[in-house]
């Protein structure tokens, strides 16, 4: 950092510094691609990064250093911890059930505590707001909650499973949803949280749930009284609202692939393109035939008090050729179904424009087969 010149104010030396630690460590190639998504995350206000990726190139193929000797002796110091599964400090209370009966009877004993994923929302509460969490439930070891199965019509995974681990099989079957999960946050947040997680805070700009709702995906749900299945649709309810009931988890969520001839593709803006909040993200999923719309599922967030379809919308498309020729008449379907609201990141008038650009893009990119990059202009 210092040889390259990528040190200014120093504010945000601390997180480059570890994420180089990491990627040196990682064995990962040093392409602008993969440096750029290693380091993500991390801002420097000073516009130091031309800089600070020389840094990154450079340790990339680095001599091996201290922790590498001294990485075994401490994997096996940690080896000898036993597993902590409960933790106090005053009146203050963690748990980390290790399976579902486990977790159960944690929440039959504190049944008002909050069931942590990975925490990208709930550490805002202590850290920004200093909340003192009475009682708290880890679910990231409950390995009933840990499965990724693939079927021969859907995948399904835990409610514990992190972004990082479900990244691939997005990769492959959703492609435009595992983009869209590499801006959700970077690697240190992605191996955090989860997509359970992200329809439990039920968020009207949570960027896994308009995919979720486009691909026709479920949750299975369970308690000690059993299991039942809902779509997700079904499952958010309001505002930061969810058909969850007193005793139940979100023990799996399930995503139908895609049948031959159907396209998807996620959108999202937002002031920064990394890691930031969206504005409007829009979801589609398109079945055509013979040219013409069969089926279009259109999920928005941002858009209304939760992330919903544009039933409207919907139905206005069917049987219509699928061309720029019915584009113009996009605002007044969407204003049926959405009346969204103006703040900081983008007022009423703006939402719903976009909110009908991006359909038009996906409309554009799945009739010509050209992606735009308007991120790269």
């Amino acid at each position: 950092m210092i040889d390259t010149d990528a040190t200014q104010c120093g504010f945000c030396t601390p997180g480059f510094v570890m994420a180089l630690f990491v990627f040196h460590h990682g064995g990962e190639p040093a392409d602008s691609a993969t440096m750029h998504e290693a380091l993500a995350g991390n801002l420097c206000r000073c516009t130091g990064y031309r800089s600070i990726v020389e840094a990154c190139r450079r340790v990339a193929q680095g001599p091996a250093d201290r922790f590498v000797a001294e990485a075994p002796v401490l994997a096996e110091k940690l080896s000898s911890v036993p597993p902590c599964t409960e933790y106090r400090c005053g009146t203050q209370t963690f748990l980390m059930p290790r399976s579902l009966e486990a977790l159960f009877a944690a929440m039959e004993q504190h049944p008002n505590a909050i069931l942590l994923g990975g925490g990208t929302d709930l550490g805002l509460r202590v850290s920004k707001d200093r909340e003192a969490l009475p009682a708290v439930i880890a679910l990231e070891a409950v390995r009933e909650l840990r499965h990724v199965t693939t079927g021969a019509d859907a995948i399904e995974f835990g409610g514990a499973v992190t972004y990082s681990e479900i990244l691939p099989h997005l990769d492959r079957h959703f492609p435009s949803f595992g983009a869209m999960v590499r801006r959700i946050g970077s690697r240190q947040i992605r191996n955090l949280g989860t997509i359970a997680g992200n329809l439990a805070t039920a968020s009207p700009i949570g960027d896994s749930i308009p995919c979720l709702l486009a691909l026709d995906a479920s949750v299975k749900l369970m308690s000690r009284a059993g299991e039942r299945v809902l779509p997700v649709e079904s499952f958010i309810t309001g505002y930061r609202k969810t058909a969850l009931a007193a005793g139940e988890v979100i023990a799996a969520v399930r995503i139908p692939f895609l049948a031959p001839g159907q396209k998807f593709s996620v959108y999202k803006l937002s002031k920064r393109f990394d890691q930031d909040i969206s504005t409007v993200i829009a979801a589609f999923r398109l079945e055509r035939l013979g040219g013409k719309v069969q089926q279009l599922r259109a999920a928005y967030g941002g858009m209304a008090a939760r992330a919903m379809r544009a039933v409207a919308l919907e139905t206005a498309v069917k049987g219509r050729p699928w061309e720029p020729a019915w584009l113009p008449d996009i605002e007044t379907l969407l204003a049926r179904d959405f009346t969204p609201i103006g703040d900081h990141r983008g007022g009423a008038a703006y939402r719903l424009r976009a909110a009908a650009g991006l359909l038009r893009r996906f409309q554009f990119e799945t009739s010509s087969n050209v992606p735009v990059r308007v991120e790269a202009l």
